[in-house]
């Protein structure tokens, strides 16, 4: 799933990920850059901690079920970023 490119301005984004039942992974991934262009020119970085934003930022979940390897795509309705304090 791929999200809107989202202006966050140069800040921190912290990610955050809603659990509701074990069993399956989920890997969540981003990219930034100075412009939207840019923003989605740019490869895809596995989220792990904070980072600091460019301008603008994408997020992309991967959903990977416990029953086989396969990696499921689809689309984000909204996807927004959070500044950390």
């Amino acid at each position: 799933m791929v999200g809107n490119v989202v202006n966050t301005g140069a800040e921190t984004v912290e990610l955050l990920q809603n659990v509701y039942a074990a069993g399956d992974t989920v890997v969540i991934k981003y990219r930034t850059g100075a412009t939207v262009e840019l923003c989605e020119a740019e490869a895809w970085i596995a989220y792990t901690v904070p980072f600091v934003s460019s301008g603008y930022v994408q997020v992309r979940i991967e959903y990977i079920s416990s029953g086989s390897n396969v990696i499921v795509n689809g689309t984000i309705d909204d996807v927004s970023a959070v500044e950390l304090p």
